[in-house]
């Protein structure tokens, strides 16, 4: 499973979630993205700090397509 196919089911159930649609939900669902991917991925992105779902999904989908 890509990271993109992780990022699109991953997001499915948060819609049943009222806390992740704010946007002091925001952050949490990226680091609960984070917390779930592999290691590699997670040290890569962990230290830009992005708080924007899918902005991260995608500089994580770049970064596991480029190595």
């Amino acid at each position: 499973m890509t990271v993109d196919e992780y990022g699109a089911k991953f997001e499915e159930p948060m819609t049943y979630f009222p806390h992740y649609q704010r946007r002091d939900g925001e952050s949490s669902k990226c680091v609960k993205f984070l917390n779930s991917l592999r290691l590699e991925v997670k040290q890569a992105m962990n230290y830009q700090g992005l708080c924007q779902f899918p902005l991260l999904v995608n500089l994580c989908q770049i970064w596991d397509e480029d190595s």
